[in-house]
């Protein structure tokens, strides 16, 4: 089993080791920038970052959580879960550098209400950060700064975004982003956004093949609109039809595989 500690800093050294494809990328004026930046292979350090991140998240619930013990005198909690880089500044969110830490800094330990107002800023800040990269890189013209922003922030904005996301899910609606990203609208786009991921692709390739062998041209902002559209209204039938289903399928036998052995260890 992983320590807090040693979970730290697997995850610093795993974004590390996604971003080593850029030194390719650089030396070789971008070659083989979609393999690097899609194939699975290369993206397995950002898939194992994010289950280090929900073990994190779980460890941080259950250590704000009154089941291990509450002092009514001090309002701490006895968990005692450890993260030495949770009160980072920004520099450190966007690239993270420390995997080693003093003795001081390993025995730091936040009550409930510093360690919420800590992610309440840290969200809030690495939210600032991205919509400013997006803004920035969709109206940037400069072809060595496009270079950047389109081909290496895959690999150099990992952990931000994975800041972003916990944040999000520790703070609830403590936060501005929060209260807007619970309205009905977007929690309905966050159900449907894995197969929307697995199917635009595709439908863009339909979309365009459709448009190129039609009797007349259509205009690109229509293309981008007919794509939407469909991917969005088939992501949402394959949502409801299918990973629903699975998924209720998959917490029933679940649940009643861990009925059967709290049953057996009741009659051991």
């Amino acid at each position: 089993r992983l320590s807090d500690l040693n979970i730290s800093r697997l995850i610093v050294f795993l974004n590390f080791v996604q971003m080593l494809p850029l030194l390719h990328l650089l030396k070789n004026q971008d070659e083989d920038v979609w393999l690097f930046n899609s194939h699975p292979i290369f993206r397995l350090p950002v898939f194992l970052m994010g289950c280090l991140g929900g073990i994190q998240t779980l460890r941080w619930r259950k250590n704000i959580t009154p089941s291990e013990g509450y002092n009514s005198t001090t309002g701490d909690f006895f968990n005692n879960y450890k993260d030495p880089n949770e009160d980072r500044n920004i520099l450190h969110d966007i690239i993270p550098w420390s995997m080693f830490w003093s003795s001081a800094l390993k025995q730091k330990v936040f009550d409930k209400k510093t360690s919420l107002r800590i992610w309440c800023r840290r969200t809030l800040k690495a939210a600032a950060v991205l919509i400013f990269f997006f803004i920035f890189a969709y109206f940037n013209g400069n072809i060595v700064i496009s270079r950047w922003t389109n081909h290496y922030s895959p690999l150099l904005l990992v952990h931000i975004m994975l800041v972003l996301i916990i944040g999000l899910y520790r703070t609830g609606e403590r936060t501005i982003l929060g209260r807007i990203l619970c309205w009905d609208v977007f929690q309905f786009l966050g159900n449907i956004s894995m197969c929307f991921y697995l199917l635009h692709f595709e439908i863009l390739g339909a979309v365009n093949h459709i448009r190129k062998n039609a009797l007349y041209q259509v205009e690109d902002l229509m293309d981008c609109l007919l794509m939407l559209l469909v991917t969005t209204l088939i992501s949402w039938l394959c949502n409801l039809y299918i990973e629903s289903l699975l998924n209720s399928l998959i917490r029933t036998f679940g649940a009643e595989k861990k009925s059967k052995s709290d049953g057996t260890e009741s009659e051991v």
